[in-house]
């Protein structure tokens, strides 16, 4: 798929989830998918959600490490954007979560007790920003088939746990299209105009960075004790890889280089 495509259907799902926000229809369409969605136990909800955490998201990068640069520029460009955007629209929407507007009577919470800056839903925005960053850059269907599906699993999981209303999580999905797609369109485009980025020295530093995000999650509370065996998987594969290329990294580079040949 292409960045264009993606940037087509981001401003289509933002589109929708403006126009059905504080609507009567948003209230009925959540209290219906709220509802059918809990007849999955809440630990896949837990863990789903999980994986729309930055740091997971990040360390669900990890595998894409040895294909260049292009992929973690494109997640530190687009890293900033979509905390800003989600930040910023938030603020200005100020929009109550569903236990604060229909009550613990009909909200089944998984996690925290959420009440407030409902609108966009942050870790839709983040799962679907990852999927942008990876559909473009893989050819596997099966690959950008399960990329998709993960940000999907994300977005449902923020229904599915009581915490955001399904305007919120296609505000999100849109929001985060875009901020992928536009972090992905500025990576390749300074990954080709600066050498340093394209260097051994700059890869390593992102296989060192990508390893001390594995370290990080370890240690962070996510809110969702249900997900802590995925976490801690996450984090620890995710380590790995970036252990495994920040090692094959030093190692090319410390490889003694045949001296080229003399004319005689």
């Amino acid at each position: 798929m292409r960045a264009r495509n993606l940037v087509i259907v981001g401003v289509g799902l933002l589109g929708a989830g403006l126009a059905l926000h504080d609507r009567p229809p948003d209230r009925a369409l959540f209290a219906a998918l709220h509802l059918a969605l809990q007849a999955i136990g809440p630990a896949t909800w837990s863990a789903c959600t999980l994986l729309g955490h930055t740091l997971a998201a990040m360390l669900l990068l990890a595998p894409f490490l040895h294909r260049g640069p292009t992929l973690p520029v494109a997640f530190l460009v687009a890293l900033p954007l979509g905390g800003c955007a989600s930040v910023l629209a938030k603020r200005a929407f100020d929009a109550a979560r569903p236990l604060a507007v229909l009550g613990p009577d009909q909200v089944q919470v998984i996690g925290p007790l959420l009440h407030a800056a409902s609108f966009p839903s942050g870790h839709t925005l983040t799962a679907f920003a990852w999927c942008a960053l990876v559909v473009p850059m893989v050819r596997d269907r099966r690959v950008r088939t399960l990329a998709c599906g993960i940000a999907v699993a994300v977005g449902l999981s923020r229904i599915a746990v009581g915490a955001h209303w399904p305007a919120d999580v296609l505000a999100g999905a849109g929001m985060g299209l875009l901020v992928g797609a536009t972090g992905y369109a500025t990576a390749r485009a300074l990954c080709a105009r600066v050498a340093t980025l394209r260097g051994d020295t700059f890869q390593m530093l992102m296989a060192g960075t990508w390893l001390a995000g594995g370290i990080a999650l370890v240690g962070v509370d996510a809110g969702y004790p249900l997900s802590d065996p995925v976490r801690i998987l996450v984090a620890i594969c995710g380590a790995a890889i970036a252990a495994a290329s920040l090692l094959v990294r030093i190692a090319i580079r410390s490889a003694p280089r045949a001296d080229p040949p003399v004319a005689s």
